[in-house]
C-alpha cells in the first residue's frame, strides 16, 4: 500500500514539474500540433509515464510465474521480457491517451493545461488519502 501511495505522489509531482515555470519550453499553447508536442520533450515525459505506470507495484501478483521457472537464466528472461512489455503497453496506452487529448482539444477546445494540472493534483491528493489509510 506504501508503494502505491508513494507512486501516486511521485507522478503527480512529476506531472506538476512539467508545468513549472522552468519547463515553460516544454509546453505549446496550441497543443493541437502533436508533432511540435514531441520535439519539445513530451516524448521523454510519455517514456517517464509508460515507465512509473508500467513497473507499479500493484501489477506484482502478475509476476508469480517467475517463481514457476526452472532456471534462474529463464526467471532472468521473463522478468526482463515482463518488464519490457509492460513499459512498452503503459508507454503506448500514454501516447495513445496524449494523442487523442490533443486532437479532441482541437476540435473542442479544451484547455490542456489546466486540465493536466488539476489531474496532476488530483493525484497527489490520491497518494496523499491512500498514505493515510496505511496502518503504520
Amino acid at each position: 500500500d506504501a508503494g502505491m501511495g508513494l507512486s501516486f505522489l511521485l507522478a503527480g509531482v512529476l506531472s506538476l514539474r512539467h508545468h513549472s515555470p522552468h519547463n515553460e519550453d516544454m509546453v505549446t499553447q496550441s497543443p493541437t500540433d502533436l508533432h511540435s508536442y514531441v520535439h519539445r520533450g513530451f516524448k521523454g515525459h510519455i517514456l517517464a509515464d509508460g515507465v512509473l505506470h508500467g513497473l507499479a507495484l500493484d501489477s506484482l501478483p502478475s509476476l508469480l510465474p517467475v517463481v514457476s521457472q526452472p532456471s534462474g537464466p529463464q526467471a532472468t528472461l521473463f522478468l526482463i521480457s515482463y518488464g519490457v512489455g509492460a513499459i512498452a503497453a503503459m508507454t503506448c496506452a500514454t501516447g495513445a491517451i496524449a494523442y487523442l487529448t490533443a486532437t479532441l482539444n482541437g476540435f473542442v477546445g479544451i484547455n490542456i493545461e489546466t486540465l493536466s494540472k488539476s489531474a496532476s493534483i488530483a493525484t497527489i491528493l490520491i497518494g496523499i488519502v491512500w498514505l493515510l489509510k496505511i496502518d503504520w
